[in-house]
Formats: structure tokens, C-alpha cells, sequence
């Protein structure tokens, strides 16, 4: 028979065991050089024109959660009959700032889509539904236009 000590001690033990179970690691360290830790994409500014492929302006935003920024890219779509890469299907990337902005002139559509890619991501010049989040594609924000003025974000996957 186990005495009364052994007993206080062993469940004492299994006690520390479930509470340690339970308690959370440490928070996530800064990103490593190459790797990912929560990206996230937003838009700030998208063209305030009507769809088609007459006019242009700014679009713009900003990633996070990444390291080294120089080592991803965005992919941005405009939408009007179908979604159509931007700036031009011959220049499909929009490169990342120092401090995680980016910017290129595009066309006008109905929505605006921008996605936080890994480089070795091949976008297609048109497509009727945009790529989900998962293996190249790291976050996607899409943003609606409306009446000429852009007023819904929908999030997905790691967009902020």
C-alpha cells in the first residue's frame, strides 16, 4: 500500500502535469529570414472610376507578417465581366516597400482583389473565381466599389 505522503506527492505531480498541459507556450517570435508568421494584406485606396479598361488609377496598401518583404509579392485583380490581373497580364506583380506599402495604377471594376504571394505563385490573366488562401497564396483582401467609391472589405485567410 502506498502511504499517504506517496499519494499527496503523486497527485501533486499529476496536478503540475495537467496545468502545464494547458498553459500556453511563449508568444511567437519575430519572423525568421523566409519564413511566415501571420501575413496579412489590406487595401487603403482603390480607384474611385468605372469599370473598363479606358481609365486608371492608384491602388494601394499595405502587408504585414512576412520577412524578408523583398522575398513576396502582390498579386492584384480587377473585376468587371470576370477578374483580370493588374497592372497588365505581362506585368502581373506589384512589388513590397520597405515598410510593407505597395502601389500601382489599374484599371476600374466593380471589386478589387489583392493577394500576398509567395514569388513562385504564376497568376492567370483572367479567372472567374480567385485562388483561395493556402501553399503560394498567403492572404487576400478583396474590396467592393461601389457608385465610384469603394465601401465593403471582405478578409480572407490572413487578411487583416
Amino acid at each position: 500500500m502506498k502511504s499517504i505522503k506517496q499519494s499527496a506527492m503523486l497527485r501533486a505531480v499529476a496536478a503540475a502535469c495537467v496545468c502545464l498541459l494547458f498553459t500556453p507556450g511563449p508568444a511567437p517570435a519575430q519572423s525568421d529570414a523566409g519564413k511566415v508568421s501571420k501575413p496579412t494584406i489590406k487595401l487603403l485606396t482603390v480607384p474611385k472610376i468605372p469599370p473598363g479598361p479606358e481609365k486608371t488609377a492608384e491602388i494601394a496598401g499595405k502587408v504585414s507578417g512576412v520577412s524578408p518583404l523583398k522575398d513576396f509579392r502582390v498579386v492584384i485583380y480587377s473585376k468587371s465581366d470576370h477578374w483580370y490581373i493588374q497592372p497588365a497580364k505581362d506585368n502581373p506583380y506589384t512589388e513590397i516597400g520597405d515598410e510593407g506599402e505597395f502601389s500601382t495604377d489599374i484599371h476600374g471594376g466593380t471589386e478589387y482583389a489583392a493577394l500576398l504571394v509567395k514569388p513562385s505563385f504564376k497568376p492567370e490573366a483572367q479567372i472567374d473565381h480567385l485562388p483561395r488562401v493556402g501553399g503560394e497564396v498567403l492572404a487576400l483582401v478583396r474590396k467592393e466599389s461601389k457608385s465610384g467609391s469603394a465601401d465593403k472589405e471582405s478578409k480572407s485567410g490572413g487578411a487583416e
